[in-house]
């Protein structure tokens, strides 16, 4: 079957769909795993911090596994880099925090409290919990992505191949920093990228990339310096409200914020390998992380 687009001609077929070839309505599975991370990073954020009640833990626990699976069957190394990663910030930022009752307690209590959060503990927690972590991927995701991972140095190999399709992530990585180069204040326009990069590869021209799989050096190509600050200050912006919100009295404020900073936090650990920011529902998705981690209050006080 082939659907016509205006600028695409998409053919599809339906029965013979492959294992690792579409995900639903998402046809790479690198996109569907941008959906998966930021889901698995709130749930994970309300489980750690303690913003799930007793009876309800079972289901967010299930909820979780369920995601954790089917981001691992997705087999994509940036999101199971993303994974390890809100793994790591969820287990630092809740060993590493402060309770407000600490003052209260006794000398004895605040002593042990101090040791269990001491660097060494940390250290010994995330290391523990990363490789208990790569040992479930690896299970889980057989040799089919046990194959995908240790195709990333050719992946990343800066020699040329003989095809000179410049298809290899490396290859479009260099051909936007020429782009950055060549149109530094600006940049190219946004939307503009697919119809400016051919000029900057040096390559066959028999596929042409239509974005960077780098949103941040798509961001200095689109916008030039201009979009790279505007970014910037959202995302101080962010960074400044953020630990508000994380320190708040009310606990499932604070286990929202911080699922939803974790959830980000995987989005944009990804993003440095992937565009899948730019598919609707994920970045409709972002969006609403975004206010959930800094929104003041919860919505149930406001409602009449």
């Amino acid at each position: 079957m082939t659907l016509y687009t205006p600028r695409y001609r998409v053919w599809v077929d339906f029965l013979n769909l492959r294992l690792d070839e579409g995900y639903g309505q998402f046809g790479n599975r690198n996109h569907f795993a941008f959906l998966m991370e930021m889901t698995l990073g709130l749930a994970l954020g309300l489980i750690a911090s303690g913003g799930v009640r007793r009876n309800r833990l079972p289901v967010y626990l299930v909820a979780a596994a369920m995601v954790w699976m089917a981001l691992v069957f997705t087999t994509s190394r940036g999101a199971i880099l993303s994974m390890f990663s809100q793994l790591i910030f969820i287990a630092l930022v809740v060993t590493g925090g402060r309770p407000s009752q600490e003052a209260s307690w006794p000398t004895n209590r605040r002593r042990k409290w101090h040791i269990s959060r001491s660097l060494m503990t940390r250290a010994a927690l995330v290391a523990c919990l990363v490789a208990a972590v790569v040992l479930s991927v690896i299970w889980v995701g057989g040799d089919t992505l046990v194959t995908r991972l240790e195709s990333v140095p050719g992946e990343l190999s800066v020699e040329a191949t003989p095809e000179r399709t410049g298809a290899r992530r490396i290859e479009i990585w260099r051909a936007t920093w020429r782009s950055i180069r060549a149109n530094p204040v600006a940049g190219v326009g946004f939307g503009g990228y697919w119809a400016a990069i051919p000029a900057y590869r040096d390559a066959s021209g028999e596929w042409t990339p239509e974005q960077a799989h780098n949103d941040y050096l798509e961001l200095l190509a689109s916008g030039g310096l201009i979009g790279a600050a505007l970014g910037t200050w959202f995302l101080v912006a962010l960074i400044r409200l953020a630990p508000e919100r994380l320190h708040a009295t009310d606990s499932y404020r604070r286990a929202t914020c911080l699922g939803a900073l974790a959830g980000l936090f995987g989005a944009a650990v990804h993003s440095l390998f992937d565009y899948g920011l730019h598919i609707t529902i994920n970045a409709f998705v972002f969006t609403v992380l975004i206010a959930m981690a800094v929104v003041n209050g919860r919505v149930e006080k406001g409602a009449p």
